[in-house]
């Protein structure tokens, strides 16, 4: 079940603490009251249904945390999660490692707008270095995984955005970016370990690569050959290799 409890930083909906840097008479809007998210999240839980909650600035976060904390903090067993999570000072990172919540991130985005005088710098000013702040929240312990939210829809963007960041502080080493894609993309969805990597037993879901991702210079210029499900080519040339037994 997802909600959307602010905007973007485009529209200059998303919801911050302070106000926006190109902006001054506003720090956009939530799109719930705190007693509404509360009631919405308790029901949610109550009924097992994983919450997916869209918030993007920093006091959309707090609110989402002081809903979703009650449900989460010591265990998370329906993989509750924040979408998005894009201002993240670190009293913020610091109170994600400790909430138990998931993290679900897009990595395109940094890669779109959060290069030098970018829509990000013009929004947030000097908070751009809290910005997709992937390697921060990696290293907190937070639960993270990445999708495209079709901006756009393949990932490769995204392994440029997670593995060139900008914020040079904020980059994550590729393979870990590439497990975020996978492994844990995977364990958003279905909360097992059967997808997600290759291994003897698992599903047989891969793609095939042009070139080794930890080998190139720029991952966003990787290309997919094919795309496996269950072992059966999905997607590809006429001369992808034979299907997986």
């Amino acid at each position: 079940m997802k909600l959307f409890l602010d905007g973007s930083l485009g529209a200059r909906t998303a919801w911050l603490r302070e106000p926006y840097t190109d902006a001054a008479d506003t720090r956009g809007t939530p799109l719930f009251t705190p007693e509404k998210l509360h009631a919405i999240v308790q029901r949610a839980d109550a009924r097992g249904l994983q919450l997916m909650v869209h918030a993007i600035g920093d006091a959309a976060l707090d609110m989402a945390l002081d809903a979703l904390e009650p449900f989460t903090t010591g265990g998370n067993p329906l993989r509750h999660r924040l979408e998005h999570v894009e201002v993240t000072p670190p009293d913020l990172i610091a109170r994600l490692a400790q909430s138990g919540v998931w993290v679900c991130a897009q990595p395109n985005f940094a890669a779109r707008w959060s290069q030098p005088g970018g829509m990000n710098a013009q929004r947030l000013g000097a908070r751009l270095t809290h910005c997709n702040a992937y390697r921060s929240l990696h290293e907190a312990g937070v639960p993270l995984g990445f999708g495209s939210d079709t901006m756009p829809l393949g990932p490769a963007l995204g392994l440029r955005g997670a593995s060139r960041n900008s914020v040079t502080a904020e980059r994550l080493p590729i393979e870990e970016a590439l497990r975020a894609y996978t492994a844990m993309a995977a364990a958003l969805v279905h909360g097992e370990q059967r997808h997600g990597r290759i291994a003897p037993g698992l599903a047989a879901d891969f793609a095939l690569l042009d070139r080794d991702p930890r080998t190139v210079h720029d991952p966003g210029d990787l290309q997919i050959v094919a795309t496996y499900l269950a072992g059966k080519r999905v997607h590809g040339p006429v001369a992808a290799p034979r299907d997986a037994c």
